[in-house]
């Protein structure tokens, strides 16, 4: 199965944005809500092509075989940005508690060495 981007390089596809005529590598620099109007825009020009199965098989013109892989490649990127959005904030919560963690670590071993004897904290000296 050939993957869709290297489908869409092949075919120079290109999208009807209210921004413009755009390339596939353009689409990752839009905006989350521009993305989905345009995902909302194929959708909806796909969905008019009507369900298929095996007793109605229709040959899709070129034109709808293009539009269904703008659909898909719009979808695809969206999800991308969303898992990589989820992703990034689990790596700051993560982060931030960690820090907490290492903060409550060291105010521990603050507490610890400040009840020593000055001959155990002598005996730490390097």
């Amino acid at each position: 199965m050939t993957n869709i981007f290297e489908k869409a390089a092949r075919e120079k596809l290109r999208f009807e944005t209210a921004k413009g005529t755009l390339s596939v590598e353009s689409l990752w620099g839009l905006k989350k809500e521009d993305l989905i109007d345009l995902e909302d825009h194929y959708a909806a020009i796909v969905e008019a092509y009507g369900k298929q199965n095996r007793r109605n098989r229709v040959d899709r013109t070129r034109e709808q075989e293009l539009n269904e892989l703008r659909s898909t490649i719009v979808t695809h990127i969206i999800d991308t940005k969303e898992a990589e959005a989820t992703a990034a904030a689990n790596a700051a919560d993560i982060k931030r508690h960690n820090a907490r963690i290492m903060d409550l670590i060291l105010q521990k071993q603050q507490d610890q060495l400040a009840g020593l004897t000055i001959e155990q904290l002598e005996a730490l000296l390097k």
